[in-house]
């Protein structure tokens, strides 16, 4: 409930700025007739300026989840016994409007300890203008979460001949 009051509280600030932007940009533009179809029109353009960062990271990271997929030759794989290396690497996707994190999920064969398969799990973190709003870092405006299709599906492993088991180190 006080995220939600909180939320009002915010907007109705937005819009009290929006307003005043406005009047202030909207100043400058001739006394015409279509002067306040402009007032419109750049309100209606201003309003999810707070939110632009989450807009272009979201598209951003729908291009990059698109472009994720799971890496494995499906020749030598079938067969295989693997786990799953829990020390994979973590790295931060640079250049994007909000922070995404490549989580690397990699396999790797029991006995020679090489990698049969791999992907990466993505997510991104919200935007700036309410970090940590509604008790996380989520974004506010798309799900900050994928893997390519079929990854960490019980049944796409079985398809692939591969068997997986619990190794702890």
């Amino acid at each position: 409930m006080i995220g939600i009051i909180v939320l009002l509280i915010v907007f109705t600030i937005w819009f009290v700025i929006l307003k005043w932007l406005v009047r202030k940009i909207s100043s400058h533009l001739p006394d015409r007739p279509w002067r306040k179809f402009a007032q419109v029109a750049i309100f209606v353009a201003l309003i999810p300026l707070p939110l632009v960062d989450e807009i272009v990271g979201g598209r951003q990271f729908a291009r990059l989840c698109e472009a994720n997929v799971v890496h494995v030759n499906k020749d030598t794989a079938r067969g295989k016994t693997v786990y799953s290396d829990i020390h994979a690497p973590t790295s931060q996707v640079p250049w994007t409007w909000v922070k995404v994190w490549k989580h690397a999920t990699l396999y790797r064969d029991v006995t020679t300890d090489e990698v049969v398969l791999s992907f990466d799990y993505l997510s991104a973190q919200g935007g700036h203008l309410f970090p940590g709003f509604d008790s996380g870092p989520d974004p506010l405006t798309f799900k900050g979460t994928c893997k390519p299709p079929g990854a960490g599906d019980k049944r796409f492993y079985e398809e692939l001949g591969l068997t997986i088991v619990d190794k702890r180190s």
